[in-house]
Parts: structure tokens; C-alpha cells; sequence
């Protein structure tokens, strides 16, 4: 039969590891979100809904029927 302090090592053993990992995915999140924020530095994103369609820049809250319109324009260029 094990001790508990065997359990209990094993436990702590875990728990560090499991810390160590989402640290470690946190800084690959944060990351990866900094590179999301530069990227739109450079596109010029002011805020969401933000879209790009061949090109042409568009924001903001837009209804189907004029996200439609936009599409017809953009893909006959």
C-alpha cells in the first residue's frame, strides 16, 4: 500500500506541471493575440465587425442585403 505522502508528492508533482503548461500557453496566447493586434494596426481596424473583400476595407454592422450588394461590386473587379 502506497503512503499518502506518496499521493501527495504526486499531486504537488502535477500540480506544478499543470501550472508550467498554462503558463506556457498563455504566453503562446498572448502571443499569437499580438500578432492578431498588429496586423490590424497595419489594416487599419478601428473596431469589429471589420471585413475585407477583394481588397475593399468595410466596418461596422452591416445587413445581409448590403453585405450582398458589396460582394456583387467587389467580385466583378
Amino acid at each position: 500500500m502506497r503512503s499518502p505522502f506518496f499521493f501527495c508528492g504526486n499531486a504537488i508533482a502535477l500540480t506544478n506541471q499543470l501550472c508550467l503548461m498554462r503558463e506556457r500557453d498563455r504566453n503562446i496566447a498572448d502571443s499569437a493575440i499580438q500578432k492578431d493586434i498588429q496586423l490590424a494596426e497595419r489594416l487599419g481596424v478601428s473596431g469589429t465587425p471589420f471585413f475585407v473583400m477583394n481588397g475593399e476595407i468595410f466596418s461596422g454592422a452591416v445587413q445581409l442585403s448590403d453585405m450582398e450588394k458589396i460582394w456583387d461590386r467587389v467580385s466583378k473587379s
